[in-house]
């Protein structure tokens, strides 16, 4: 995972507006966004923003053998460095050069009607609202009632937004993160 952090360093550099991060995630802040998951139950779990594939690893790592993960990435880079480290032979994960607002045809191709946890890198306060809006609405629409949306933000900013799609919003700083890190947890 080493080289992949300094090639999405130079990814995130050249398509911040995209990645909306100067560097990968780090390992807390991905500890801290995967503890809400029981990795005991068949899961089907949909990743936004797949980066260098440090979330998707770990969640790859941890997920039963009846799970299914559903990983986006739109940047071509990034979608082509992480399909080089990802086992082409895993049922359990579908990996696409997608974009999350377009996630309901994604997983109406997938036959996927429910899903358990979003789980999102994505810079939402690079996003016009008309978009934030789409993706709220998209998420709640095929969020299990028992599910969770997951998302990591570098500012407090949309906040306010979230909270307006997900009632429920438990808020964790991460400190060990470059820049700190803000993870949300939202649920109906």
């Amino acid at each position: 995972m080493k080289g992949t952090k300094k090639q999405f360093s130079r990814e995130a550099f050249k398509s911040l507006r995209q990645t909306g991060a100067i560097t990968a995630t780090s390992k807390y802040s991905v500890e801290k966004m995967l503890s809400v998951i029981d990795f005991n139950k068949d899961l089907t779990i949909v990743e936004f923003g797949v980066g260098n594939g440090v979330v998707t690893t770990k969640l790859l790592n941890r997920i039963s053998p009846g799970s299914r993960l559903v990983a986006l990435e739109i940047n071509e880079n990034l979608y082509n460095l992480v399909s080089t480290i990802l086992p082409s032979d895993d049922d359990r994960i579908s990996f696409h050069k997608y974009s999350a607002f377009d996630i309901d045809n994604l997983l109406d191709d997938l036959g996927i009607g429910e899903v358990d946890y979003f789980i999102s890198t994505l810079p939402l306060t690079m996003f016009s609202k008309e978009d934030n809006i789409k993706l709220m609405t998209k998420m709640r629409h095929y969020l299990k009632p028992s599910g969770k949306y997951v998302q990591i933000q570098y500012s407090p900013l949309k906040y306010p937004m979230v909270r307006r799609y997900f009632p429920k919003v438990k808020v964790s700083l991460v400190l060990a993160n470059i820049p700190p890190a803000i993870v949300y947890f939202c649920s109906l």
